[in-house]
């Protein structure tokens, strides 16, 4: 059944293993926390495997079996083989028929941010975890697989709001507890606990604190959004984070701009990355968003857990309904930021909408010579992209490839990842929720609820005592799905906490072939 195994690393060699009935086992007692994969080469083609959606599908380019979609396939004598851990990504290469790569501690595998320099340039920091080869084996049955639901509601989507409160004010924020409560949708909201920010009227728990309680006590958690709006001195705001007091027992931290405790901006300061981390584990915090979006939700991108759907290719159709001037701002952002996402392009963005900005308002000739030394570096990646743009528009992003959704920080502590999304007409319509229903998709949402800025579009407020009307009947839509338990909508602490048991999950097989679960996790399975 099996050719040839080999562990590539930097230095590629055969690698020892052997055949105990109906599993193959790696001879190794090395523990890698370098980048590696495991080649795997079969004696039968493989002919099918199980998708992330919970179907068979034939094998097919940029197929990605991450920690929570099955690793699951079938061979052409009809044997099924099943990976006895979660962990890891399975891929292929489609020139190879017989092959299957089970890789770990890729690029891009677990990113998360980190921002360096004076002008806070962003970095991409690939965590790697400490891998123990000699565990890891492949089943072999005749006669089943087993998968795992994501979901508490089984093999269903899963939809998850995460709140950024930069623009909540007290009457913004009772329209849209009052609203969700009508749409029996619950929320991870954000919220500011201290009041210093630049506009007098935003919220915080300091100024808001009983109608934000109102919001835990409707079933949303509440997350630290960092502690304060604006930015106080270093010395002032290391302070602020060492004394601070927690409340609502919140296990959920989301960075908010550049504050200098952030986990972001660990490697600026004489604080280190585990600083950040210890600091706020020992206040009950054990899951951090990794500052990074998958990309912007539009119409046909909305399932972080397919690959496919974060391409150049599907986003411009997702937009193709709005005006010209719209469509290049938006392609432009997610060029730069999603399909390119280096720190340079980056860089380049930001200095192009800052230049922008201030040869309108200012109209002097040294910002537009700086507006147009921008464009012409973005220019570049356009002429790039045109000249390839069968194979470009298909490339799946950097940071979308092994969708790294949930994965983990240390042995207690949880990152995860989010899907931008700003337009809740396009981005939350109703073949969108449809997707999810479809592929059993997951999405956690990183969300502006109270944003009345006018360039965008599809806001969920109109003011703030006024829902968008154009936004509520896909609010109506969604929350019939959750109520008829087909959608699970649960906050980000129930969605890791039911997560995280896939990376303790261990799966064996009997004397007569049948594989089984040897770990005691809760999840939901079935055989396939």
């Amino acid at each position: 059944m099996i050719l040839n195994i080999e562990i590539i690393t930097s230095l590629s060699e055969p690698t020892a293993f052997f055949l105990k009935k109906n599993k193959v086992l790696i001879n190794s007692d090395a523990f890698l926390s370098e980048s590696f994969k495991m080649k795997f080469t079969f004696s039968e083609p493989i002919i099918s495997l199980r998708d992330h959606d919970y179907l068979w599908k034939a094998p097919y380019e940029n197929y990605n079996a991450g920690v929570f979609a099955p690793k699951l396939l079938k061979l052409k004598n009809n044997y099924y083989i099943q990976a006895n851990q979660a962990i890891g990504s399975w891929r292929l290469d489609i020139n190879e028929d017989n092959v299957l790569y089970w890789c770990f501690n890729e690029i891009n595998q677990n990113p998360i941010t980190q921002y360096v320099g004076e002008s806070n340039s962003r970095l991409i920091n690939s965590l790697t975890e400490e891998i123990e080869v000699g565990k890891l084996s492949l089943l072999f049955s005749k006669s089943h697989g087993i998968e795992y639901s994501r979901s508490i509601v089984p093999f269903s989507g899963i939809i998850c709001f995460t709140d950024h409160c930069d623009f909540d004010s007290f009457e913004s924020l009772e329209t849209l507890r009052e609203f969700f409560k009508k749409m029996s949708i619950r929320t991870t909201k954000g919220f500011f606990l201290n009041h210093f920010s630049k506009r007098a009227e935003n919220a915080s728990y300091e100024n808001e604190k009983e109608e934000l309680q109102k919001w835990e006590r409707d079933g949303h958690e509440m997350a630290y959004h960092s502690l304060t709006q604006s930015l106080r001195s270093q010395t002032e705001a290391f302070k602020e984070f060492e004394l601070f007091k927690p409340e609502f027992s919140s296990k959920t931290w989301i960075d908010h701009g550049y504050q200098p405790y952030n986990l972001s901006l660990s490697s600026q300061f004489k604080e280190s990355y585990n600083y950040t981390i210890d600091s706020l584990q020992s206040k009950g915090v054990s899951y951090f968003w990794s500052y990074i979006d998958s990309g912007f939700a539009t119409n046909g991108v909305i399932n972080q857990l397919n690959p496919n759907q974060f391409t150049l290719k599907v986003f411009n159709k997702g937009i193709k309904k709005f005006v010209l001037k719209k469509r290049m701002a938006l392609s432009i952002k997610n060029l730069m930021f999603h399909y390119d996402a280096s720190s340079k392009q980056i860089d380049n963005y930001k200095s192009l909408a800052s230049s922008l900005k201030k040869a309108l308002k200012q109209k002097s000739l040294k910002h537009v010579f700086q507006l147009i030394q921008s464009a012409i570096s973005i220019q570049k990646i356009f002429f790039t992209l045109l000249l390839k743009w069968k194979t470009t528009s298909k490339t799946v992003y950097p940071l979308s490839e092994y969708t790294p959704i949930v994965f983990k920080l240390n042995k207690s502590v949880y990152a995860f990842q989010t899907l931008e999304m700003t337009d809740f007409v396009e981005g939350l319509s109703k073949n969108n929720i449809n997707i999810l229903l479809k592929e059993s998709g997951l999405c956690i949402l990183h969300t502006y609820f109270s944003v009345r800025l006018e360039y965008h579009e599809g806001k969920l407020l109109q003011d703030e005592h006024t829902i968008n009307p154009h936004v509520i009947s896909n609010f109506q839509y969604l929350s019939e799905q959750v109520l008829k338990n087909k959608l699970w909508n649960p906050t980000l602490r129930e969605l890791i906490e039911y997560l995280k048991q896939f990376y303790s999950l261990k799966l064996d097989i009997d004397e007569e072939g049948a594989i089984f679960e040897r770990s005691k996790t809760s999840l939901i399975s079935r055989k396939v």
